[in-house]
C-alpha cells in the first residue's frame, strides 16, 4: 500500500511532557505555519476547560482526543499540532499518520519522569505516577516509532531541538 505524505502537515507525537507544544509553537513561528494546540483547541470545540476535560473519564476523553486530531489531519496545510499522547493507541489514528508528516519526539523514560515530576500523568493526577509513567512508555514507544515518519532524539535544549525539527520538515 502506497500513502502519499503531505509534508506540510506535521503531527508531534510522543508522550506527556517531551515538548510537542513548546517546539510546536517555536518551528510553526518561525516557518509561519499557524500551530494547533491540542489541549487549548479541544477546549475551545468541546465547549470545556482543561480541568473539565480533565475530570472526564479517561476512556471518554482518549476518544475526544482521538476525534480532535483526526478533524485535525483533516485540515488544510500547512500547519503544526500537537498531539495527545494516548492518541496512538487508535487505529484509525495510526492509519492518518501515514498520510501526514508524523514526527515523534522521543526522550529517554528517566527524562519523562523528571519533566513529569508536577504529579501528573497524561490529564489525570495519579498516585503510582512512576509506574504508570512506565507502563506507557513501554506500551507506546514501539507504536509512536511505527507510526512516525521520523523520530527526533531530543536534546536537553529546547533550542536546539528546534532547530533540528525545522531542518526535520524542511
Amino acid at each position: 500500500k502506497i500513502y502519499l505524505m503531505d509534508r506540510e502537515k506535521v503531527v508531534l507525537i510522543g508522550p506527556m511532557g517531551v515538548g510537542k507544544s513548546t517546539l510546536g509553537r517555536v518551528v510553526a513561528k518561525e516557518f509561519g505555519w499557524k500551530y494547533i494546540d491540542n489541549d487549548q483547541d479541544m477546549a475551545t470545540i468541546t465547549g470545556k476547560s482543561i480541568e473539565e476535560l480533565a475530570a472526564l473519564p479517561v476512556t471518554e476523553l482518549h476518544k475526544i482526543e482521538a476525534k480532535f486530531i483526526l478533524d485535525v489531519m483533516k485540515g488544510d496545510a500547512p500547519f503544526i499540532s500537537g498531539a495527545a499522547a494516548s492518541v496512538i493507541e487508535n487505529e484509525e489514528v495510526q492509519q492518518a499518520l501515514l498520510n501526514v508528516n508524523a514526527i515523534y519526539l522521543s526522550i529517554p523514560l528517566e527524562e519523562i519522569y523528571l519533566r513529569t515530576s508536577a504529579g501528573v500523568v497524561g490529564r489525570q493526577a495519579l498516585n503510582n505516577q512512576s509506574d504508570v509513567i512506565a507502563e506507557r512508555f513501554h506500551r507506546r514507544d514501539p507504536l509512536y516509532r511505527k507510526f512516525a515518519h521520523s523520530v527526533l532524539e531530543l536534546s536537553k535544549s529546547p533550542e536546539a531541538d528546534a532547530v533540528k525539527l525545522a531542518e526535520l520538515i524542511r
